[in-house]
């Protein structure tokens, strides 16, 4: 008698599995055909909804790379001073304070002006050396000193092939517009570039690794800066 319940209950077992297993495949078999039935075209209304949020998107992230550029002049003149009267003094009285946003604010407001750059690379490198007591980031500080580097063998160095500018063109010069201009160390490395010391080359090597080249800014934006010099005039002419 058991054995019989046993074989019946076993059979209920495998009829009710089988059902379960009917109706999943059926129920899969109708998702499938749903998928493959077109939808039905949008109304003129659903249309412009759609365009509007495809266009949303599309700006949000237009904004979303904006804000992430560098913008690293707009981080240093934000703790500007009212004037650029005594910048140097002031600016040495802030790193001998080790107030080094406040230096490097005094400094930038006389950008592009070589004692300008000098004196912030110098305070660059003080920030950096405190940074490295305090175990803190060297990323920021010692990207701000090669992109200074950078910008000061552009605007002033003099090489036999390429004509220096003119205290005029330097004036006229709007540093702050083109700060998001773009620097490869990779391709311009750090040998040529007279900011740095040999103590700044080699922290950055040791950071960055080694570059495929060692070469003056204007070897490689000399066209750029021409550009750079023609939308500042025009600029000028213009206002």
């Amino acid at each position: 008698m058991l054995i019989f319940l046993g074989v019946v209950a076993a059979a209920v077992l495998l009829i009710g599995l089988i059902a379960v297993l009917h109706r999943l495949q059926y129920q899969r078999k109708v998702e499938a055909v749903d998928r493959t039935i077109p939808l039905p075209p949008l109304d003129p209304q659903d249309k412009q909804r759609v365009l509007a949020i495809t266009a949303d998107v599309e700006l949000s992230h237009m904004e979303t790379a904006e804000d992430k550029r560098e913008r690293w002049l707009d981080r240093m003149l934000a703790a500007a001073p009212e004037t650029a009267k005594d910048w140097q003094a002031k600016a040495r009285q802030h790193a001998d304070d080790l107030d080094f946003t406040q230096a490097l604010a005094c400094c930038a407001v006389a950008f592009p002006q070589l004692g300008a750059l000098r004196q912030a690379a110098q305070i660059l490198r003080q920030q950096i050396r405190a940074a490295q007591r305090n175990g803190d980031a060297l990323d920021s500080p010692l990207a701000d000193l090669y992109r200074i580097a950078a910008w000061a063998d552009l605007l002033h160095s003099h090489l036999p092939a390429y004509r220096p500018l003119t205290s005029a063109q330097l004036k006229k010069f709007d540093m702050r517009a083109w700060q998001d201009f773009a620097f490869d160390y990779s391709t311009l490395g750090s040998n040529q570039l007279g900011l740095l010391t040999v103590a700044d080359r080699k922290l950055i090597s040791t950071r960055w690794g080694n570059p495929t080249q060692h070469v003056h800014t204007l070897e490689l934006h000399d066209m750029d800066l021409q550009s750079m010099l023609g939308m500042s005039s025009r600029s000028t002419g213009a206002s």
